[in-house]
């Protein structure tokens, strides 16, 4: 997560061992200068651990390190871009807005995420930076902790990362994501199918759609009520 993010959830720590969490730990990919130092003075009061093995980024990529942009050029030139709709331009203006500056020093690419983990060393919950700046709600986390220590898993999707999403819509991540296979949990790609699947839920053709099917069902009971 970015240091905005961070920023965010470690305010919540106390909340989070209330719900349970034994240990909130910060798994950085590398120590360059004094940005680890920084990091913890300012951003994370809690356990920061190195991984320089990246073993945390391989799992959270699915078995490889996921990559949100391929390198320096694709990343400038999606920020270049005044049409595209990625949501690291989103992100990094929040973090502006707090008075937070990017990190620019050392490998920016790979992408990080969460894992709670069970006390059988089992994922209760995972969360995949999809696109830079992506991250969990701070609740979702909170409510996965209690999962955790019940032995189960929290399945609910995000919904409040899509623009208008609700906070009590819970779905699974297969269900917001609009899948048709696969787990319950969450799967690479479902932030992005979840956004894209709500905002072709709220579209005007997609509600003009629904209506004129409901338009249809009315009528074919009518008719079916004069037949009789």
């Amino acid at each position: 997560m970015c240091r905005n993010e961070a920023a965010k959830a470690c305010a919540r720590a106390d909340d989070m061992k209330a719900a349970g969490a034994s240990r909130i730990v910060a798994l950085l990919k590398e120590d360059n200068d004094t940005e680890v130092a920084a990091f913890r003075e300012t951003y994370w009061s809690e356990e920061v651990l190195l991984d320089e093995q990246k073993r945390f980024y391989i799992a959270l990529g699915g078995g490889q390190e996921y990559k949100p942009y391929n390198g320096v050029a694709a990343f400038l030139a999606m920020l270049a871009n005044p049409f595209s709709k990625s949501r690291t331009k989103a992100s990094m203006s929040a973090a502006k807005a707090n008075g937070i500056d990017g990190n620019r020093i050392g490998e920016g690419f790979v992408a990080g995420g969460i894992y709670v983990v069970r006390q059988d060393g089992q994922a209760a919950y995972a969360f995949l930076e999809e696109d830079i700046g992506d991250h969990a709600p701070v609740e979702d986390v909170i409510e996965a902790v209690k999962a955790a220590v019940k032995g189960e898993v929290y399945l609910a999707a995000p919904t409040t990362m899509a623009e208008g999403g609700a906070a009590d819509d819970k779905v699974t991540w297969k269900e917001w994501a609009g899948r048709t296979s696969g787990p319950d949990g969450y799967q690479i790609g479902d932030i992005t199918r979840g956004i894209a699947a709500a905002a072709k839920r709220r579209s005007p053709c997609s509600r003009q759609a629904q209506t004129e099917i409901a338009q249809q069902s009315l009528a074919a009971c009518g008719n079916a009520e004069s037949t009789r």
